[in-house]
């Protein structure tokens, strides 16, 4: 009569923590209930085995536990599967959007540096101004290469990252200015171009691409996504669009920062290439290979993921 009447007095908890396990979406508040539900009724079950009552008594909550713990477990896959989907789709989405201006970022600097290049190159008063002949010549035959092989590989990777996030971090901060990514384009364009011009001067020219280009591919776009990204923000506020401008702006916001978050990641990856890669005995053509293997996976990554995230049936997480 006992286990009866316990069963009577606790029934109504035993199907409310059904109910809550047959819901495949809980409110917050519910779903700290259906915790401290299951909790209960694990309690009960134990002592409805301590005190010897009925099986089918003990067989119904055991059930009831059973359809619990699988909705748990469920949770606990459901937040993987979120972790999946955002490294699989809403990260490379927020790439995806931005590609075209990271495009054009790309096109600026290669004008500019081809520019700047061929300007001192034609104009040997303005080399002249870069220093003295044996500074420069220094410069492109020791300097140049020894900057890559002067430290451990990786302390040089954790240099070169730490050095390149913060650049695309601020470009990205500070990119509603509009005037930090395009200062940062600029002044990386020339500073490269100049370089090349040095190095041409003194028959360098091919240890200069040779050097530059195997981490350059990866490392170069990630400051392109940067100022492209930055520059977005800074356009959103001219043009919002069909929102009102503060909404359009926190809208664009939220996935500038995520080229920001993801940006951290694909430097970290160039800082690797360009600390433990270009300094090796590999042939150049090898760490060319490598390099451009690095991009490719990046570009297919916010590629395919961007296009995935873009399908009408995938919910969006980050709203364009």
């Amino acid at each position: 009569m006992y286990s009866i009447a316990f069963a009577r007095v606790h029934g109504p908890t035993w199907a409310r923590l059904e109910q809550l396990a047959l819901k495949r979406v809980r409110s917050g508040r519910e779903s700290e209930e259906f915790v401290a539900l299951y909790k209960e009724v694990t309690g009960h079950l134990a002592y409805l085995r301590a005190e010897g009552a009925p099986s089918a008594d003990v067989r119904e909550v055991s059930r009831i536990l059973a359809l619990a713990r699988g909705s748990l477990t469920s949770a606990k896959s459901s937040s993987l599967r979120g972790l999946a989907q955002f490294f699989g789709r809403e990260l490379p989405r927020a790439f995806f959007r931005v590609r075209w201006w990271a495009a054009g970022f790309a096109v600026l600097t290669l004008a500019l540096a081809v520019t700047t290049a061929l300007y001192l190159s034609t104009h040997p008063q303005a080399f002249a101004a870069l220093g003295s002949e044996a500074d420069l010549a220094h410069v492109a035959k020791v300097e140049f290469s020894s900057y890559y092989t002067e430290h451990a590989h990786s302390d040089f990777s954790a240099i070169v990252w730490t050095n390149n996030a913060w650049i695309a971090l601020v470009s990205v901060g500070a990119g509603f200015t509009g005037v930090f990514p395009v200062y940062m384009i600029w002044q990386n364009a020339v500073n490269v171009g100049a370089m090349g011009a040095i190095m041409a001067h003194f028959g360098e020219l091919p240890t200069f691409f040779w050097l530059i280009i195997p981490h350059g591919l990866l490392e170069l776009t990630a400051i392109f996504f940067a100022a492209g990204a930055g520059f977005k923000l800074f356009w959103t506020i001219l043009a919002p669009g069909p929102f009102p401008r503060a909404v359009a702006f926190a809208r664009e916001g939220k996935q500038t920062l995520l080229v920001g978050f993801g940006l951290v990641g694909v430097l970290g990856l160039s800082a690797l290439v360009e600390g433990f890669v270009t300094p090796s005995s590999l042939p150049p053509v090898v760490k060319v290979v490598i390099g451009a293997l690095a991009l490719g996976a990046f570009v297919v990554w916010y590629e395919v993921g961007g296009r995935r995230a873009k399908a009408p049936d995938e919910p969006i997480l980050y709203a364009a």
